[in-house]
């Protein structure tokens, strides 16, 4: 609580400082001018954890000076009515977070233990929220889950506490400047093919010291020959000599042939086009009842993943039913392990409600979608909770209006991402709630999607 408080003087000293005009400040000064005005155990390292919290935040805007590492050159790129209403909000949770797991700390330990200066417990964001509100009830203070985030992520900041675990993932801001201001295209496929090639060659590399390692051990001259040979040869010669016919293709591929038969054999012709199909910028696949759509949809995932090497954090699946999305996570799972844990496949409403950081319930759930596609039209979510760089839409022939402009908001946001829509236009189950598979076939006519 000492540190809380420490840090809430020096945050609360420098706020009125910092002004929407840059300026350059001196370190030391300010921790010299911190402590005389009352900031206790104030020093220029807790200034600049405060300075780098406020940068990552995007609240300041900050440069080290050259000529000197005591200064800094920075400016508020927020209105300081809103940075100041957040830092109370943030100091009172702080508080109470603090507060809150040292109770649950008291009430689980045995008194006759021995005191510890670190004690692990455990807890949930949504734990905390609840708590903050039944305490605050009295003298309401509106919260999100993305301030119980906020807050924890300063106080870890700030070595008030340490996160071990759990799923609270931290990513630096990075800031690209543009230097080039010339718009015009430059550059194309074709200007990229040497490099394209370049890693090509290196996926290839490693299948061949693969090779080379399981010669090793069945047979050690067959082993020093290849290594003869490579050297010695001409590439494409000594390709032909130990990686004949279909076997180049499969060190084309950055995973084993093992694996790849494993995720991809059992696959028809027609569902292997849709999986090997990296370049489309929309698919739509219709088909009926008991066709294999779903099975196609998983290992779709699969290639997305470990083929194309997209970041489980840049996909999302959305569905209509918690059953489907569930049914979808255990396929996956038994497919390619525990990286399906990862990926954000979600009910409309659930990813809504997680988009607003809100608590699902059904009272809220009518109004959830359209709240979440204002808030993204108007740029109040958080860039990187919405930025996709794959969608992917199962039962697509149930979309209704809004869900389909819920789409529409992500596909506005993100410009070059893929959508992969599957349906059966003949069969539309959620008729009753308005669901109608126009908005599919609509989908299909503007973005002239590539129909199988």
């Amino acid at each position: 609580m000492t540190i809380v408080e420490t840090f809430s003087q020096i945050e609360n000293y420098l706020l009125p400082i910092f002004e929407e005009e840059e300026n350059i400040f001196h370190l030391k000064e300010l921790n010299e001018h911190a402590g005389e005005n009352g900031c206790k155990n104030v020093s220029p390292d807790k200034i600049k954890t405060i300075i780098n919290f406020w940068a990552i935040k995007n609240w300041i805007k900050r440069q080290n000076v050259e000529y000197s590492k005591n200064h800094i050159r920075a400016v508020c790129i927020q209105p300081k009515e809103f940075l100041k209403k957040k830092t109370e909000k943030r100091h009172e949770l702080a508080i109470f977070i603090v507060g809150y797991l040292y109770g649950k700390i008291n009430a689980n330990i045995d008194k006759d233990e021995p005191k510890k200066e670190e004690v692990l417990t455990e807890f949930s964001v949504h734990e905390l929220k609840e708590a903050f509100e039944k305490e605050r009830k009295l003298f309401k203070m509106e919260i999100t889950i993305e301030d119980i985030e906020d807050t924890l992520f300063y106080l870890s900041r700030i070595d008030a506490i340490k996160i071990e675990g759990g799923f609270l993932v931290v990513y630096n801001r990075l800031t690209i400047n543009r230097v080039e201001q010339n718009t015009r295209t430059q550059y194309k496929n074709d200007d990229y093919q040497k490099l394209h090639q370049f890693y090509e060659n290196k996926i290839q590399q490693i299948h061949i010291v693969g090779e080379y390692a399981r010669k090793m051990l069945e047979d050690y001259k067959g082993a020093l020959q290849f290594v003869d040979d490579y050297f010695q040869l001409n590439y494409t010669s000594f390709l032909n000599k130990y990686f004949p016919g279909s076997r180049q293709d499969e060190i084309k591929r950055n995973i084993t042939p093992a694996k790849f038969h494993q995720l991809f054999g059992s696959l028809s012709p027609s569902q292997l086009k849709i999986i090997k199909d990296n370049q489309t910028r929309y698919i739509v696949v219709a088909a009926g009842p008991g066709s294999g759509k779903t099975r196609v949809l998983v290992h779709k995932l699969a290639s997305l993943l470990l083929m194309e090497d997209v970041k489980h954090e840049q996909l999302l699946m959305v569905t209509f039913s918690r059953a489907a999305a569930t049914e979808f996570k255990k396929r996956l799972l038994q497919l390619i392990g525990n990286a399906a844990n990862y990926i954000e496949i979600k009910t409309f409403h659930s990813y809504c409600f997680d988009l607003l950081g809100k608590v699902g319930s059904l009272e809220k759930s009518d109004a959830i979608l359209q709240s979440a596609i204002e808030k993204i039209n108007n740029g109040e979510v958080e860039v990187n909770r919405i930025t996709k760089t794959v969608l992917v839409i199962d039962e697509a022939q149930d979309m209704d209006a809004v869900e389909y402009a819920l789409i529409n908001a992500l596909m506005e946001h993100n410009e070059d991402m893929r959508v992969i829509a599957v349906g059966d236009d003949d069969q539309n189950i959620y008729a009753f709630r308005g669901a109608d598979s126009k908005y599919l076939e609509q989908f299909i006519t503007e973005k002239k999607c590539y129909k199988t």
